[in-house]
């Protein structure tokens, strides 16, 4: 299961004002107590996090799940600034 940010910024990230945050942390624990194998990954994306908020998703990840980072590949972003384009 990908964990995009810190909850506290999905609402930011996704755009989305009403983010149903408490329905992805229920997921997250539904995963992680399923004891069927799992893993949460972050794509990693460094214009719009930083290293408090890489820190507030690892502390997000229940105890015992593996978690791993994913390379951001701009080039592949429908976001043309992250493109490196004009936005």
């Amino acid at each position: 299961m990908d964990i995009k940010a810190p909850w506290a910024k999905y609402p930011l990230l996704t755009g989305l004002t009403d983010c149903p945050v408490d329905r992805i942390q229920a997921s997250v624990a539904l995963i992680a107590q399923s004891g069927v194998a799992h893993q949460f990954r972050t794509t990693r994306v460094d214009p719009l996090l930083d290293a408090a908020d890489y820190e507030a998703i690892l502390r997000q990840i229940p105890p015992g799940s593996p978690h791993v980072w994913q390379t951001f590949r701009p080039e592949y972003s429908l976001d043309p600034a992250l493109r490196g384009g004009n936005a």
